[in-house]
C-alpha cells in the first residue's frame, strides 16, 4: 500500500475517533449522595468560677431585663421584711441565703443537649458545662471520577475450517464511559476494518 493511501485511511480514522470521543464522552465527574452517620460525641468542660457582675453593668435583654426588674423588687421586700423580723427568725433567714446548693439546667434541641451543673452559696460558686452532640446522619454529595474514554488494543485470528486460509488482524478501539466503542483494523489481507459498538442495555449491581 502506498504511503499516501496508509495516511489517508489513518485521518480518516482520526476524525472518526475525535468526533466519537468529543460527542460521546461527556462529563468526566458524577455525583452521588451518600449518608453519612456522624457519631455522638460527649464533653465535660472545665469546672469555671462565676465572674459576678452588677446588674447596671449587665447588658439584659428584653426578656432578662423584666427578670432582673421582678428580682430587685424581690430583694427590696425581702430587705424590708428582713429589717421587721425577730432576731431568731433573722438568724434562719440568713442561714437560708448562705446555705450550699447545688443547681442544674437543661437545654436541648435535635442538634445538641447541653448540661449546666453548678454550685451556690449566695452566690453561684462555680459551674460546669457538659454537652453532647447527637448522632444522626446526614446525607453528603460525594464526587466521582468515572472514565471519559479508554484506548484499547487487540489482535484477532481467523481461519476457515479447512485451517488452510489464516488471517490476522491487528486493532485499536476507543471506548467511552457509556461503554460505546469504535474501532479500526488491519488484516494480513490488506483490508481496513472500521466498526462500532453500541450499548443496548446493562445491568448494574
Amino acid at each position: 500500500m502506498k504511503k499516501t493511501e496508509i495516511i489517508k485511511w489513518l485521518g480518516w480514522v482520526l476524525f472518526f475517533i475525535l468526533l466519537f470521543v468529543n460527542r460521546c464522552s461527556g462529563p468526566g465527574k458524577t455525583e452521588r449522595i451518600v449518608k453519612v452517620k456522624v457519631p455522638q460525641i460527649v464533653k465535660i468542660l472545665e469546672k469555671q468560677k462565676a465572674i459576678h457582675t452588677s446588674f447596671t453593668k449587665y447588658i439584659a435583654s428584653e426578656f432578662e431585663q423584666d427578670e432582673i426588674d421582678r428580682l430587685l423588687q424581690e430583694q427590696e421586700q425581702e430587705r424590708l421584711e428582713f429589717a421587721k423580723a425577730t432576731d431568731s427568725l433573722q438568724q434562719l433567714l440568713f442561714a437560708k441565703a448562705i446555705e450550699p446548693k447545688a443547681f442544674t439546667s437543661v437545654f436541648n434541641d435535635e442538634f445538641i443537649t447541653i448540661d449546666i451543673n453548678g454550685i451556690v452559696k449566695g452566690e453561684v460558686k462555680s459551674i460546669t458545662p457538659k454537652y453532647t452532640v447527637k448522632e444522626r446522619e446526614i446525607e453528603v454529595a460525594v464526587k466521582e471520577r468515572s472514565r471519559v474514554f479508554a484506548l484499547k488494543a487487540g489482535v484477532e485470528y481467523g481461519n476457515n475450517l479447512q485451517f488452510k486460509n489464516s488471517v490476522f488482524k491487528g486493532n485499536i478501539e476507543f471506548e467511552n464511559k457509556k461503554g460505546n466503542s469504535f474501532s479500526y483494523g488491519y488484516d494480513t489481507n490488506k483490508i481496513h476494518w472500521i466498526g462500532g459498538k453500541f450499548t443496548i442495555f446493562e445491568i448494574k449491581k
